[in-house]
């Protein structure tokens, strides 16, 4: 498996490309067309013939846009599916980040955490968030805040071609490498001579 891995998988990097790492850009400064740049053109040679075209990460390939405005980030996207068309049987798979207050407010699995336009949301057919399990299911479950950070759920709050099953607990182990598992919660410990337990047995006697 790993051989075929490495005969399928082609990786580029993007860090320090400058301009020829732009997916889109505008015509001009003062126009809202926004055209194809020389990424998209690279991707459109070398994905032909793939399956998958992974773009990490979004807010990188399209600085020469406002991820604010909705009009700008409707037609990068539409760019990407564009792709497909261009490289048939490709499917393209973005890395995008949410937003701060979603996350600290426990929103990080919903559609609207990603940060930016909501077109970003609204023109994809598959939307997957990954979260670090929150403070609050952490103390819930008997973990301490370095082992719940250890646990990434992943949630598709958008999935227009098939069934939603709900989040899937992953684990992160060496190296940060995730697995698949699922959170068990810790036994309680019971405090020594509980005044709740002699409570309820005294109860109990005197019925």
């Amino acid at each position: 498996m790993v051989d075929e891995i490495d005969a399928n998988l082609h990786v580029f990097p993007i860090c320090g490309r400058g301009p020829e790492k732009q997916l889109a850009i505008r015509e001009d400064r003062h126009s809202t067309l926004v055209l194809p740049g020389p990424l998209y053109h690279r991707l459109a040679v070398l994905g032909k013939g793939a399956l998958l075209i992974g773009l990490d990460t979004w807010g990188r390939i399209t600085t020469a846009l406002d991820e604010r405005e909705g009009t700008d980030m409707g037609q990068a996207v539409d760019l990407c599916e564009s792709l497909t068309v261009v490289c048939p049987g490709v499917a393209i798979l973005i890395a995008h980040h949410t937003t701060k207050a979603a996350s600290l407010n426990g929103q990080g699995g919903e559609q609207q955490a990603a940060s930016g336009s909501r077109k970003l949301t609204d023109h994809v057919r598959w939307q997957a968030n990954i979260e670090t399990m929150s403070a609050t299911d952490g103390e819930v479950r008997g973990y301490d805040d370095k082992e719940r950070r250890k646990w990434v759920s992943l949630s598709t709050p958008k999935l227009n071609y098939s069934e939603n099953e709900g989040a899937q607990w992953w684990y992160r182990g060496e190296y940060g490498i995730l697995c698949g598992a699922v959170p068990l919660d810790k036994p309680k410990r019971k405090p020594s001579g509980s005044t709740y337990g002699r409570r309820i047995a005294g109860e109990e006697g005197g019925a």
